[in-house]
């Protein structure tokens, strides 16, 4: 692996392990509430698993709480090589993306994206997780999981979640934005792994600006780095842009509580078609960090993580 190791990719791993509270929106493709609950979700080493590298398990297992429902969703992790499985892990922060590597194959495909949020020390503070599910042809729904560091036990009979946190939207560092949060110039530091060279993983960084302006209800995207530019059109309610890119089917984006923001299509592209998803999120005013998966002609080619702060 040029750039990202397997230790690299197994130390982004690492960061996920522990308890993690907070709640579960689920939407259907027009953003509209399906149902909401409390959530509590463990993940800790087996009893027997080995370490790689500095301490990282090479099993997992994992334990989800559904509060309000009262189940139980329990799993085990073997990450292996994470590319191998559709994953990628950005090194220091332990954000990832994951999901099916090819579209329109099977009768439904998953895409998970996760930011977290770190204090200088490396703990992470507060996470945002994005889930979207696929049938061949359309998005059936979309999850959003906001969520908080714990300190329950994986074995804790019955999992609560601190009041504070059951029905808050604001779950960890986050500011409340909406399209006009967008505008303003800024600049946007990138991690680009890609995954089309047979299944290896390489990685490089980049930095540009970007220039976003708001004109009615048109806002155009200026890349500092190229003479492209794409735009898009606000909704009348303010929650969505379509935003619209020469040679791209268009791409929805949508505005939620707690700094969220999610890109997607409703139709799943034809095999010629790039596409991507997009998980991005507010952690202040000026600092809004997103992670992207991307995918050529149907297949898994990369993801993104981005650092974006407002100049």
């Amino acid at each position: 692996m040029n750039g990202a190791t397997l230790e690299q990719q197994l130390l982004g791993l690492g960061k996920i392990l522990g308890t993690w509270e907070g709640n579960l929106t689920r939407y259907d493709p027009d953003a509209k509430v399906v149902s909401r609950q409390p959530t509590v979700l463990f993940i800790c080493p087996s009893e027997s698993s080995n370490a790689i590298g500095e301490a990282v398990p090479v099993q997992m297992k994992a334990r989800l709480h559904r509060v309000t429902d009262k189940t139980d969703l329990k799993f085990n992790i073997d990450p292996g090589n994470p590319v191998d499985k559709g994953t990628v892990y950005e090194p220091n922060s332990g954000s990832y993306c994951s999901g099916s590597v090819t579209l329109q194959t099977a009768d439904f495909s998953v895409c998970e994206l996760g930011i977290n949020y770190c204090a200088p020390d490396g703990r992470v503070l507060g996470r945002r997780r994005l889930i979207l599910m696929f049938s061949s042809e359309h998005l059936k729904w979309f999850s959003v999981f906001r969520e908080r560091p714990g300190q329950q036990s994986i074995d804790t009979p019955l999992p609560y979640v601190p009041d504070e946190i059951r029905d808050n939207n604001a779950v960890g560092p986050t500011t409340e934005a909406d399209i006009s949060a967008l505008c303003g110039k800024w600049h946007v530091q990138r991690s680009i792994f890609d995954v089309r060279n047979g299944g290896k993983v390489s990685s490089r960084t980049d930095a540009y600006t970007e220039s976003r302006m708001l004109n009615g209800r048109r806002m155009t995207f200026q890349n500092d780095s190229d003479t492209g530019s794409a735009s898009g059109e606000v909704s009348s309610d303010d929650r969505f842009m379509v935003i619209l890119v020469e040679g791209r089917a268009p791409r929805r984006m949508v505005i939620l509580p707690g700094g969220v923001s999610a890109v997607y299509s409703v139709a799943v592209p034809k095999h010629n078609e790039d596409f991507y998803t997009e998980l991005a999120w507010f952690v202040g005013p000026d600092e809004r960090h997103v992670v992207c998966r991307r995918f050529e002609g149907s297949t898994w080619s990369g993801v993104t993580f981005s650092v974006e702060k407002r100049l």
